[in-house]
């Protein structure tokens, strides 16, 4: 089916979706003819869509929204989409994204509160990270909020099971994350940021960017030319306008932090050391930070 379609596409399982940039009517044409051979296909091949399930998804605050119909049905415009586990708004912000995570997250909270009389400290922050956390941080490069409202709304969900603790409920939050040997949310987003920029300058995942990864072409590529303060794999913010979600996206948020890791540490030879190595600078910038 995928073959036949003029527009990009993905599918995973029985989930599908056409991915179209709506520019001019020809455009708001292909989207249709696809549509329509998606039909057509699964009449062929009686595989009938479930049509309560097909939506669109119109995406931008320009978007002319038009009207697009399956067997002359027309399809419910939606205002997000759930995609693999997480939501995605039409405005491109992580509201029902947070409010998710953070309410998956309060319901286990609330399960380990219950569930021990004396907690200890080890097995709080063992069942912290293994069955709270990851609804933080499940694809966060994805999704990684940006607005600092959303920012306080995760740390403060970490703030809470830190204080599951008796003995450290009276401590501040930066004392008791030193105690259990955690760092902040943020702190773990952008070293998970910058493993996922070295995985992909380094291909250890292909992913299908639309505008690519933009190298500094003055110390990058064959004459490198570059000081100590430059390694030679700087990449460069996009120009993105007024578009928060786009100068937010992972190749533009992780520039300045990119290119403030030194030669070696661009340079390590696997993702284990790469991770240590950044470990390293993180711990380095965290304690430059308190003093």
């Amino acid at each position: 089916m995928l073959e036949i379609l003029s527009n990009k596409c993905e599918a995973y399982a029985d989930d599908t979706k056409i991915l179209a940039i709506i520019k001019n009517f020809d455009s708001i044409l292909s989207l249709q003819n696809d549509i329509d051979k998606v039909c057509k296909w699964s009449t062929d091949w009686s595989t009938e869509l479930n049509f309560d399930k097909c939506e669109i998804l119109h995406i931008g605050n320009n978007n002319n929204k038009f009207d697009y119909d399956i067997n002359s049905k027309p399809l419910t415009k939606s205002n997000c989409e759930k995609d693999l586990g997480i939501y995605i708004q039409s405005d491109l912000k992580w509201n029902t994204q947070i409010k998710n995570s953070t309410t998956r997250a309060n319901r286990v909270l609330g399960c380990i509160r219950k569930s021990f009389k004396y907690p200890r400290p080890e097995v709080i922050k063992l069942l912290y990270t293994s069955l709270v956390r990851p609804h933080f941080e499940y694809a966060i490069s994805s999704w990684c909020p940006y607005l600092e409202k959303d920012i306080n709304e995760l740390e403060k969900e970490q703030r809470r099971a830190t204080k599951l603790i008796p003995e450290l409920r009276n401590l501040d939050y930066s004392q008791r994350l030193t105690a259990l040997n955690l760092t902040d949310l943020r702190t773990r987003r952008l070293r998970g940021d910058l493993i996922q920029m070295y995985k992909l300058i380094n291909n250890f995942e292909s992913v299908d960017f639309v505008n690519g990864i933009k190298f500094n072409s003055k110390i990058s590529g064959e004459n490198k030319i570059y000081n100590l303060r430059r390694h030679s794999q700087t990449i460069v913010r996009e120009k993105t306008g007024k578009c928060p979600s786009r100068f937010n996206f992972l190749t533009n948020r992780i520039v300045n932090n990119w290119n403030q890791l030194t030669q070696e540490t661009i340079e390590a030879k696997n993702l284990n050391s790469f991770k240590s190595k950044i470990d390293e600078w993180l711990l380095k910038r965290c304690s430059n930070r308190l003093l």
